[in-house]
């Protein structure tokens, strides 16, 4: 039985230790209940400071059973701790039980051995498997729980032989009502006989609710450095508790568990989520190495095909058919090395390995380049009408790419117009920042693909068959725009057709200088 980490921080714990150790509690001089005992700092005397934590635990056994609480968060000092627990009773011929897993037993023997305790003596030990002791069919039980630690002391009773526990209470669903029952009848019992018995919880997957309501029923409490009296320790609080107390306590309990259900859920959720990122970033990353290795090797081949097909097409001996032929050959090939260029332009940018170059750039002479190298020959009767602008009017981006990010939209706007339709460019200011408009009278938007345009390889479903192209163009608008601290959108215009933006920061003519002289400095 295990629980998953909800413990206290190493801050935590050590505020703790200091609290319980009396070095800040407040409360230590109060009267608890109105009558209880009054619960004083501890004393710590000179000889107190010489002992180590297995002097003190002789000293507590020596006068009395003991009762000890030990939360442990270091599992070496916990085995070292334990292994020097069971030597001094061995070497003080006191019965010797340990509750743990059969793992942890063989280690402690193995220990031991190494110490030179003769092989004999180890056979003495009287070892319960934890979950067998502190378990029953469904949970924690404290009946079940209190009979078999009954029935294991009972023939060291009848001996009168002193007996020495080390047990691990494993804390997994366990209401903490039964598990303090549990610890109320050890406490009262262990009080009446000559038993030390330490109670092991591992501090780190055991709940502060736990180990607050733990250290109210055990004397004494150990930590990997040292043990102390448990100042919260009240022989009040191991009586029954009232019936509105009971009630407080199960809403508690509760509360808790249904915290504890959420959390782990949610880890469990987180857990399922970060796996799922991992495993797309691996398919991306394998994505984009197919996608740019198949590219390559297609376009070695076609660079073969348009190069031939331009020497046949200058033969004048060629017939009317054969040239007619072979345009369509030559078409069909630029066709693809276009395509698989975009595959690779995309691959490139997507992986993040594209250099960009930042600077001041004339918004009004980038859309005339833009412009004159645009093909009209697939549809000739589109006017393109630039509103006029500002001669002055620059924006911050990187030369090329924001002429792939215009010829992209413009290229756009060229495919789905109609016969005899408009795209217009215009500009528009914002507060630091110039927006691009690239708005056409074609077949328009539909409102719920309008979010779905801009990604990776996606074409509208009501135009799939009708315009060629590999459905990368947006996307690599959106991803370069974004590079270069961009943003993008479209959206339907009143009348007809849609408008694709981008907007890009704003740089004044007078500041044109400036960024100059800085990028030198670098």
């Amino acid at each position: 039985m295990t629980l998953p980490k909800a413990g206290l921080d190493v801050l935590t714990r050590r505020r703790r230790f200091d609290i319980i150790a009396g070095r800040i509690h407040p409360e230590y001089d109060k009267q608890r209940h109105g009558g209880g005992r009054t619960m004083r700092e501890p004393q710590t005397t000179a000889a107190h400071k010489k002992m180590n934590v297995q002097d003190h635990i002789n000293e507590i056994g020596n006068k009395q059973g003991a009762h000890i609480l030990y939360m442990f968060d270091d599992e070496e000092r916990y085995m070292e701790h334990t292994v020097n627990y069971v030597t001094e009773g061995m070497l003080k011929r006191e019965k010797i039980i340990i509750v743990e897993s059969r793992s942890f037993l063989e280690k402690v023997k193995e220990k031991l051995l190494e110490k030179g305790m003769p092989e004999k003596k180890l056979k003495t030990i009287t070892y319960v498997e934890n979950d067998d002791l502190y378990s029953s069919d469904t949970d924690f039980n404290a009946s079940k729980s209190y009979e078999n630690l009954l029935k294991l002391l009972e023939p060291n009773f009848m001996d009168n032989v002193t007996t020495r526990i080390w047990g691990q209470v494993l804390v997994q669903g366990n209401a903490i009502s039964e598990l303090r029952k549990y610890e109320c009848a050890c406490d009262e019992l262990l009080g009446e006989k000559h038993v030390i018995s330490v109670c092991s919880y591992n501090a780190l997957t055991c709940s502060s609710f736990i180990q607050n309501e733990m250290l109210k029923v055990h004397e004494y409490f150990m930590t990997d450095e040292q043990i102390v009296k448990s100042p919260f320790y009240n022989e009040d609080y191991l009586l029954e508790f009232a019936e509105s107390d009971k009630k407080k306590l199960k809403k508690i309990e509760h509360d808790y568990n249904k915290i504890k259900e959420r959390n782990t859920k949610l880890l469990l959720e987180q857990h399922q989520l970060q796996i799922a990122k991992m495993n797309a970033e691996k398919a991306n990353r394998t994505k984009s190495i197919f996608l740019s290795q198949m590219s390559h090797d297609l376009r070695t081949p076609l660079n073969s095909i348009s190069g031939f097909t331009q020497i046949l097409l200058d033969d004048e001996q060629m017939s009317e058919k054969s040239l007619s032929m072979l345009n369509r050959i030559n078409n069909s090939s630029n066709h693809l090395l276009e395509l698989i260029k975009e595959i690779l332009d995309f691959s490139a940018i997507e992986a993040g390995n594209i250099r960009l170059n930042i600077k001041p750039l004339p918004v009004k002479k980038v859309l005339e380049e833009c412009i004159s190298s645009i093909s009209f020959e697939e549809l000739p009767h589109v006017d393109i009408e630039v509103e006029p602008m500002e001669e002055d009017l620059y924006i911050q981006a990187d030369h090329r790419r924001i002429k792939q990010v215009i010829n992209n939209l413009l290229t756009n706007a060229l495919k789905y117009n109609t016969k005899n339709g408009t795209i217009r460019i215009y500009t528009s200011k914002g507060q630091n920042r110039l927006k691009l408009n690239v708005e056409d009278t074609g077949i328009g938007l539909p409102e719920q693909e309008i979010d779905m345009l801009f990604r990776a390889f996606y074409r509208s479903k009501r135009n799939m068959q009708q315009w060629k192209g590999s459905g990368l163009g947006l996307a690599i608008v959106s991803k370069l725009t974004k590079e270069m601290d961009g943003l993008y959108g479209a959206y339907n215009n009143e009348e007809k057709g849609a408008t694709f933006w981008v907007s890009f920061k704003k740089i004044e003519k007078e500041q044109i200088s400036l960024f100059e002289d800085t990028e030198k400095r670098k």
